[in-house]
């Protein structure tokens, strides 16, 4: 792949869909989570209508609650028709955070 068009992310990306509910102030509704990293991830909405009503923008405060754990997170990025948006946690997840989340990370075997 060409450097021009290689991605570039602070953290590893996770392809992984797992059912989540997304808080935006009052409204409550199931989402998808896609593309987990310890940074952020992308958010699948179930029902866009009410995202439309809303006045979404870069640095909405949002909330992500997946297996019974509420990731403090702000939007960073939306499609043109809310199906995804794109969010950053408002910390890294750490290694019990994955662990709550089923998800362990391979360690290198040291040579």
């Amino acid at each position: 792949m060409p450097v021009d068009s290689a991605e570039h992310r602070a953290y590893p990306r996770l392809s992984w869909a797992h059912p989540a509910q997304l808080f935006l102030g009052e409204m409550t509704q199931p989402a998808q989570v896609a593309d987990l990293s310890l940074g952020g991830c992308k958010l699948l909405p179930s029902d866009l209508a009410p995202l439309k009503s809303l006045d979404l923008r870069t640095g909405t405060p949002l909330r992500i609650e997946m297996e019974g754990y509420t990731f403090q997170a702000i939007m960073r990025w939306a499609t043109p028709n809310m199906s995804a948006l794109g969010c950053a946690f408002d910390h890294v997840l750490t290694e019990a955070d994955l662990e709550h989340l089923g998800i362990r990370l391979k360690t290198p075997s040291p040579a």
